[in-house]
């Protein structure tokens, strides 16, 4: 029996909606003392046999305002518990009013990470798509986000997996040979064999710890340029979302070039270069320019002309306006840099293995690689089978701790660790 875990899994701010879930086997209790029926009435409604969702009303004191119950009960819920999630106005107020009612009713506050190591623990998921759960919520690009879905998806784990039972199959070989020394007509696997074997496990682990590590391509660069006061900082800062040029009403406050990656509508990035007014067009190695002011922008390379300053007068034809006071046309700046590179921007930046995945495939590749020096030593003839036993066996541990089979509870509490609240 376990406890009943609640905590707010929506994001955090105001939004349209907002999700409170519960989870443990008290779940459909814990929320007959928040909800009530459609009409708000007091009575408790019905747990029902299977999954479904169904209007509700929130019970005094909370405010009486309806909303959306989604009833999971398990083994087929994310968790693998009974779950109950509470879809309400997204005001974080009353978010939390929700989780102090079922805290009060019976409740704890969940962990970080707390539904998906639950999630884990009932074989929901394998510690490789939970990791792919953690890099999802702190996915700043397209790109990252990619590449935690295929951490997620459990392709890397599925291959994982195979290549340590094929491993193990071996192993089994090697044991039973080791079982029967005393009987020379039983030999389970040929050293030749065992050796392809081996190699092949060696190489589809070569492959997934390469796969990803891939360098990804230079960076296009889009130049800010043109004279002085033109609004380049300005425009420069309000595109990346923070300030990071100084920005002053006097001429020739940046002295110094500055470089900030900028991700792209539709994933990619590109390296944004803000530069001094009237100290020359820094074009030689620009993939494009933005160009501010009045007089002919350079003949190459390719430009977009920018008029920053369309607060305060209205943009010339054949340039695009964009305001870094007011936020106005900087989603169409972006939208016109991608268009403008088109395939040149960069994709596929962001790695889908960590340097816990690396360290484990590295190491299992070099107990591989121990087990085939002592076959190679000892010709045709296994010898020292229990040594290339050993070998082979702390291979397929270190596979069973990167998918987390075989993992100490301690690493498996860290790898969780790093989710918010409510996942």
């Amino acid at each position: 029996m376990r406890d009943t875990i609640v905590a707010i899994s929506s994001a955090p701010g105001a939004s349209l909606l907002g999700l409170v879930r519960l989870s443990g086997t008290n779940a459909w209790a814990i929320g007959a003392a928040v909800l009530g029926s459609a009409d708000r009435g007091r009575s408790e409604p019905q747990r029902p046999a299977v999954r479904g969702c169904f209007p509700a009303g929130l019970l005094p004191p909370l405010p009486a305002l309806p909303i959306l119950a989604l009833w999971l009960p398990g083994p087929g819920s994310f968790t693998g518990e009974d779950t109950l999630e509470i879809e309400a106005a997204g005001n974080p107020s009353l978010l939390r009013r929700i989780v102090r009612a079922a805290v009060a009713a019976g409740a704890r506050e969940a962990a970080p990470g707390e539904f998906s190591h639950r999630a884990y623990e009932a074989g929901r998921l394998s510690l490789l798509q939970a990791e792919g759960v953690a890099a999802a919520i702190a996915a700043q690009n397209d790109d990252e986000l990619a590449a935690a879905d295929r951490l997620r998806s459990g392709g890397l784990a599925a291959e994982v997996s195979a290549q340590r039972d094929r491993l193990t199959g071996l192993l089994g070989l090697v044991e039973a040979g080791i079982d029967f020394t005393d009987q020379e007509d039983v030999v389970p696997i040929a050293p030749a064999d065992l050796d392809a074997g081996l190699a092949a496990v060696a190489a589809a682990l070569a492959s997934l710890a390469a796969a990803p590590a891939a360098a990804p391509a230079e960076l296009p660069r889009v130049v800010l340029a043109g004279p002085p006061s033109a609004g380049k900082s300005s425009l420069f800062n309000a595109l990346l979302g923070r300030e990071r040029a100084v920005v002053d009403a006097a001429p020739h406050t940046t002295r110094d070039t500055l470089e900030e990656e900028l991700p792209l509508p539709g994933g990619g990035r590109v390296l944004l270069v803000d530069t001094p007014g009237g100290g020359g067009t820094p074009a030689a190695d620009a993939d494009l320019l933005l160009w501010f002011g009045d007089e002919p922008p350079p003949r190459s390379p390719p430009h977009l002309r920018i008029h920053a300053k369309a607060d305060a007068a209205p943009a010339p034809a054949g340039r695009l306006a964009a305001s870094a006071r007011t936020g106005a046309g900087l989603g169409g700046v972006r939208e016109a840099i991608a268009a403008s590179l088109d395939g040149r921007r960069t994709r596929a930046a962001a790695p889908a293995l960590r340097d816990r995945h690396r360290a484990d495939l590295a190491a299992a590749a070099g107990r591989l690689a121990g087990a085939r020096r002592l076959l190679e030593a000892h010709g045709p003839a296994l010898a020292h089978a229990e040594l290339v036993a050993d070998a082979m066996t702390a291979a397929i541990h270190r596979l069973g701790g990167l998918t987390g089979d075989l993992e100490p509870d301690d690493l498996i509490a860290s790898v969780f660790a790093t989710f918010c609240v409510g996942k």
